[in-house]
């Protein structure tokens, strides 16, 4: 059967013993082209375990950079579920996940 809707972009998130996790969630268009985020737009990863991480990204233009400290992601074991979520505002607000996946420890954890 056909998915109504495009599903979330699915990845593995690597995690390493005494490294700080730093991602960058760019806004781009269906060709690539890099967009601003709209104003009031927020972005969030969220880690669950047993210790949940939700941690904002800072936003400027196109770019969204998340930054958790090693001291945090070093408790986060293998095979945990993580989501971004953008939260578009408005009347509803709009929240997507536009990519989820597990962790993986790249440290033999």
């Amino acid at each position: 059967m056909t998915n109504l809707v495009n599903p979330p972009k699915n990845f593995t998130l690597p995690l390493s013993r005494g490294q700080d996790l730093v991602i960058d969630f760019q806004n781009q268009d269906t060709n690539g082209a890099s967009l601003d985020y709209p104003d009031g737009t927020t972005l969030t990863l969220i880690i669950d375990g047993a210790v949940p991480v939700s941690q904002a990204a800072t936003i400027s233009g196109g770019h969204a950079m998340v930054f958790v400290p090693y001291t945090t992601t070093d408790q986060i074991l293998a095979r945990v579920t993580w989501r971004c979520v953008i939260d578009l505002p408005g009347s509803p607000d709009v929240h997507i996940v536009p990519c989820n996946g597990t962790t993986s420890r790249a440290d033999g954890n």
